[in-house]
């Protein structure tokens, strides 16, 4: 999955979520739940590769809160900085390129496999990856 955001001239975080993934989708929803609220923008739609593509928008009162549940923080541009510590499991956050796995790779602390769908997904679309995908344990193993 791949998450695009930025933020409106009112300060609500609007993100774009872009995977072929179901699943993915179910864990963005699991995550922007428990800040008591999901607004979908626009009906969902394809990109041209054919990945289902849907927007999102977080309330300004409430992004304090998505960041606290992710871990991380938006720098002044509205780039997602993970957290670099923090309670939880080691993630390998993989790019994910059009052909597959690619040597892109960072290591989250995520609270659970959702949250590190969700953060992976933040870091892909920070780097401008294809997509990202979060596996428990650490970039130099093997995937």
């Amino acid at each position: 999955m791949q998450l695009r955001v930025r933020f409106d001239e009112n300060g609500n975080l609007e993100l774009t979520a872009t995977t072929y993934s179901a699943a993915e989708f179910e864990a963005l929803h699991d995550v922007l739940g428990r800040l008591g609220t999901i607004r979908i923008r626009n009906p969902a739609r394809r990109d041209r590769i054919g990945r289902e593509v849907r927007e999102y928008a977080v309330p300004r009162r409430r992004v304090e809160k998505f960041v606290k549940v992710v871990g991380g923080r938006f720098d002044q541009a509205g780039a997602f900085i993970p957290s670099a510590r923090g309670r939880g499991r080691r993630y390998a956050c993989r790019e994910v390129t059009t052909g597959g796995r690619r040597g892109g790779c960072e290591e989250i602390i995520a609270t659970d496999d959702s949250t590190a769908t969700v953060k992976c997904a933040l870091i892909a679309g920070r780097n401008n990856w294809f997509g990202g995908e979060a596996r428990a344990g650490a970039c130099s193993e093997r995937p």
